[in-house]
């Protein structure tokens, strides 16, 4: 399965069935507090998502459970809490009411700050946690804290691809093309098989004129 969305950068992109939610789960009902997300919101989220919202969720001992918390360690407590804070956000661009989009992106980065305060030091998902909050504070309109969360993605993972594109994307909204660019290349010296990173340098450089180019990116 693939989903696809592109607004200036691109969303979600997954393919990898261990990852992401199989069939069969469709059947479990899932609810945690105020996650309580539908059969199709498990589609657009990680398998341990599914995991974390079931009944069962907080039974270490579980081996559905074990695996996660193997990987999570303590962190995976408040899992749930980051599982609504993507939801939120993903889902977010299907909302045409520009005052119900605020809501849900407030409510992702209220998620995702409580996931943060939370996490531990060693939480294996910082990188994507404040670049998802970045997006969510761009959105908003909140450009200073999204660069500093952006940033800091970078400072903890510095070959987060997915970090580079997002801040060379807010760059180009921004105007500031070079600097867009040199962040690109950074990124391509460490990652030099990257599609994303050579796609946007090439809109930047003129070489693409198509709708494979984010937002921005190609200048008449």
């Amino acid at each position: 399965m693939v989903y696809f969305m592109e607004k200036g950068y691109f969303y979600i992109r997954y393919c990898c069935a261990i990852c992401f939610l199989p069939l069969f789960f469709v059947q479990e009902a899932y609810a945690i507090g105020s996650f309580k997300p539908t059969t199709d919101d498990l589609r657009l989220l990680p398998q341990y998502c599914a995991i974390r919202a079931a009944s069962w969720g907080n039974d270490a001992k579980d081996p559905r459970v074990r695996r996660w918390f193997n990987v999570f360690g303590k962190d995976f407590i408040h899992m749930h809490h980051y599982c609504e804070g993507i939801l939120r956000f993903r889902k977010s661009f299907l909302i045409t009411d520009p005052r119900l989009r605020d809501i849900a992106l407030k409510k992702s980065v209220d998620e995702l700050t409580y996931t943060a305060n939370k996490a531990t030091k060693d939480f294996i998902l910082w990188p994507e946690l404040l670049t998802y909050r970045a997006m969510a504070f761009y959105e908003l309109g909140e450009t200073p804290k999204a660069m500093a969360d952006v940033r800091r993605a970078l400072e903890i993972k510095p070959d987060y691809v997915k970090a580079i594109t997002v801040l060379a994307d807010f760059m180009v909204k921004q105007g500031d093309f070079e600097g867009a660019k040199n962040e690109l290349v950074r990124g391509r010296k460490i990652k030099p098989r990257s599609k994303s990173l050579k796609r946007r340098i090439d809109c930047l450089e003129g070489k693409r004129k198509d709708k494979l180019c984010p937002e921005g990116y190609v200048r008449n």
